[in-house]
């Protein structure tokens, strides 16, 4: 694994002032509130998000503003993570303490669930980063190819919830 690097801490307010900011909208086939008790399930993560190859949370319960967990990425990375927002049901935000990925001096993501019903929810994810070194130059691509995978994760996290919503319950 490569040496972890510190980034630059942020706040929310990086998601609205980031050199580069994007995000995503998924409707997703179950509440906000099983939907959120998966994002708190650190085995899910593998399960519908690509890249992810597991996640620790290195917080106790309960998660809240300051919970912290590390994030192994394919193939063979790690990321650390601080909570900077945190609405149980609703909304999970935080930002890269120290990674191995060369890409990023500062990055942030924040997951927002809006009821749709009682079986049904949208979730807006969105990313806010400032690259690094010469991946300033390159930001375009890197939020290019980070988008293009996160849809398909979004995707796949609808597919999981439809299958596994009532294990959320």
């Amino acid at each position: 694994m490569a040496k972890l690097r510190q980034l630059r801490v942020v706040d929310p307010s990086f998601l609205e002032t980031a050199p580069v900011r994007d995000h995503l909208i998924q409707t997703i086939p179950a509440s906000a509130e099983a939907t959120f008790r998966c994002l708190e399930d650190g085995d899910a993560w593998g399960q519908w998000l690509e890249a992810i190859q597991s996640v620790e949370w290195t917080s106790p319960r309960p998660y809240g503003i300051g919970t912290t967990r590390t994030v192994s990425v394919k193939p063979g990375g790690a990321i650390e993570e601080d909570f900077f927002a945190w609405e149980d049901g609703r909304r999970m935000a935080f930002y890269f303490v120290r990674t191995g990925l060369p890409f990023f001096a500062a990055f942030a993501e924040d997951y927002v669930l809006t009821p749709q019903g009682n079986d049904r929810c949208e979730l807006r994810w969105s990313w806010a980063f400032e690259g690094a070194g010469f991946f300033r130059a390159t930001q375009g691509l890197v939020n290019a190819g980070f988008k293009r995978q996160a849809r398909g994760s979004l995707a796949n996290l609808a597919e999981y919830m439809k299958a596994n919503a009532a294990k959320y319950q």
